[in-house]
């Protein structure tokens, strides 16, 4: 930040610029419903909480993905 406030000025310091690319949703909001209730829901027998790679496991199981 000291060095943008240096190079650019104090309005540039304390304003974030936007980002320069942009990404396309990779799963549409039905699917992302979806995952919100399966990471919500009780994790796999002998686990505490699920992890990334068995939330997507899951979904392919299911047929979201």
């Amino acid at each position: 930040m000291r060095e943008r406030f240096v190079q650019k000025g104090l309005e540039t310091a304390l304003n974030r610029a936007k980002p320069s690319r942009f990404r396309n949703r990779v799963i549409d909001g039905e699917n992302e419903a979806h995952l919100i209730a399966l990471t919500c829901g009780n994790a796999s027998a002998g686990r505490s909480r699920c992890t990334l790679g068995l939330l997507g496991q899951r979904m392919v199981e299911l047929g979201y993905v």
